[in-house]
């Protein structure tokens, strides 16, 4: 079973773990370092879950008897919920550590296909979660009252860049701002933390990293794990190919899909979180920040 870190440590130490809550493709756990959660292998990981080897139909059988438990076990290669015990085999440990350094012509690049991306998908599809603000953070015309705030935070920010305490003080608004598990706030301020960690940017990791953490409690368990484990550096498998593929110089075109496809809207919030923190490191640099 493929497992990121966290999740691994969680597992192994073999004591019964509380289910926090359950939805149609995942069960969350509560682990000894925060959340976690178990889900189909198709789906990819991400730096708090584990896969595992299972249909989607037998994952919802098992998720069904591990509600009623309120408790799963994993011990010897076999994952106990209440009546139904399921062989997954060893722990397969990923790390979601992001380890990748892009130069700025690389960010560059990214930055650039990160936004004519969204901007085709916008045209194509219509406007979806933060749509392309990271292009136009501007109000669209009939936008509900989440999005229009949602923009107006992008907007706030870019107003405060180069000054990267300005920007995080005016990001932490984003924090719980959305609805859904993982609000479309927390899931751009991943898109930038992650953008910050693949340059480098202590000064913008440190004011950004502490703005989370500062406003962590304004959203709810599941979002708050990922945005934790994003100032730790840690995040999906979905983002750490697209970096792979920009560090590489591949084309960017599935990675892209890849990181889109994931969740509702929150693969598209997440690169514009990604576009915008890329934006901001380039006015840095211009100005000599």
């Amino acid at each position: 079973m493929r497992c990121a870190v966290r999740a691994a440590r969680a597992l192994e130490s073999g004591r019964p773990l509380p289910v926090h809550s359950v939805y149609r493709r995942t069960v969350n756990l509560s682990g000894p370092e925060g959340l976690l959660a178990l889900h189909p292998q198709e789906i990819p990981l991400t730096p708090v879950s584990a896969a595992l080897p299972l249909s989607e139909s037998a994952f919802g059988y098992f998720a069904t008897h591990a509600k009623e438990a309120k408790t799963v076990a994993f011990l010897g290669g076999v994952l106990f919920g209440g009546q139904v015990s399921l062989f997954v085999g060893p722990l397969q440990v990923w790390q979601p550590r992001l380890s990748v350094r892009l130069s700025g012509a690389k960010r560059r690049r990214l930055r650039r296909d990160v936004e004519a991306f969204l901007s085709a998908l916008c045209v194509k599809e219509g406007p979806q979660g933060l749509a392309d603000a990271a292009v136009d953070p501007a109000p669209r015309p009939g936008s509900g009252a989440v999005e229009a705030a949602l923009r107006s935070v992008f907007a706030a920010v870019l107003r405060a860049a180069p000054d990267f305490s300005a920007c995080a003080k005016a990001a932490k608004d984003l924090v719980g701002l959305g609805g859904g598990l993982t609000p479309s706030g927390d899931d751009a301020l991943v898109g930038m933390l992650c953008a910050f960690w693949a340059a480098g940017a202590e000064k913008a990791l440190f004011a950004f990293a502490g703005a989370v953490r500062s406003a962590a409690a304004r959203t709810n368990d599941i979002s708050r794990a990922f945005l934790q484990c994003a100032a730790g550096g840690e995040f999906g498998e979905v983002l750490h190919g697209l970096l792979h593929a920009a560090d590489i110089e591949s084309p960017l075109e599935e990675p892209l899909q890849a990181v889109r496809a994931f969740g509702h809207t929150s693969g598209i919030d997440t690169l514009n979180g990604l576009a915008l923190g890329l934006r901001l490191l380039e006015q840095a640099e211009r100005e000599g920040k």
